[in-house]
């Protein structure tokens, strides 16, 4: 897989400030209208940071353009990749009601049998 190091003046050049929904939304509410209706415009960019959940996931088309060896990949697995970073990330970066982060058990150490190699 080829990697390439791209400016970061480059990534937000692109970023649309908006997002047209391109279908009526699947969640209804009590009587069963959709929550969100095609048509519907939505900021990509709230109190100040990038939506990029919603951006890659709008944008995987391009990605495999970019990048083939993620065309033998189905959508659905890049799709889940995808929010399974957005959730560890916000899990890592957002304390519990006590203030404790939520970080998975892998990423505050790991112990092994050999006493060199252990990190805490």
């Amino acid at each position: 897989m080829i990697v390439s190091i791209v400016p970061v003046e480059e990534i937000y050049r692109n970023i649309p400030l908006t997002r047209v929904q391109t279908r009526d939304g699947r969640k209804k509410d009590e009587s069963g209208n959709p929550l969100t209706r095609k048509g519907d415009v939505f900021s990509n960019i709230e109190g100040g940071y990038v939506q990029w959940q919603t951006i890659q996931l709008a944008d995987l088309k391009n990605t495999k353009k970019l990048f083939p060896d993620y065309k033998v990949l189905d959508s659905q697995v890049l799709q889940d990749v995808v929010n399974r970073v957005e959730t560890s990330f916000s899990n890592f970066t957002t304390p519990d009601k006590n203030g404790n982060r939520r970080a998975s058990q892998d990423s505050k150490g790991f112990t092994t049998t050999n006493p060199s190699l252990t990190l805490n």
